[in-house]
C-alpha cells in the first residue's frame, strides 16, 4: 500500500480577467482519475482553494462572458499547487 499515493494535495486557483482583476464566482471542474466534484466557485477576490488527490488532472475554469480557460495539472502528495488562470 503506497501511503504517499493516498495523501492529498491543495488546488490554488487564482482567477483574473485579462486587465488582472480578480474574477468572482468562476466556476471550475477537474477531470481525471479520482478527481473530486468541485461545486465551489471563486470568492470575491477571485481566489478557491481545495483538497485534491495526488495525480494529473485536466483543470478547466469558467466565468459569464469570459470564456474557458484549460490546463494541465499535476497535484503532488502535502503539496499545494498554484495556478493562474486568466480568462477574456
Amino acid at each position: 500500500l503506497d501511503l504517499e499515493a493516498l495523501t492529498p494535495g491543495r488546488l490554488k486557483v487564482r482567477v483574473v480577467d485579462a486587465a488582472g482583476n480578480p474574477v468572482a464566482k468562476a466556476g471550475m471542474s477537474l477531470v481525471g482519475e479520482g478527481a473530486p466534484d468541485i461545486g465551489n466557485q471563486t470568492d470575491e477576490t477571485g481566489l478557491i482553494e481545495f483538497e485534491v488527490p495526488p495525480g494529473p488532472f485536466l483543470l478547466f475554469v469558467r466565468a459569464k462572458n469570459l470564456g474557458v480557460y484549460r490546463a494541465d495539472i499535476k497535484i503532488t502528495p502535502n503539496e499545494t499547487t498554484e495556478v493562474q488562470a486568466v480568462l477574456g
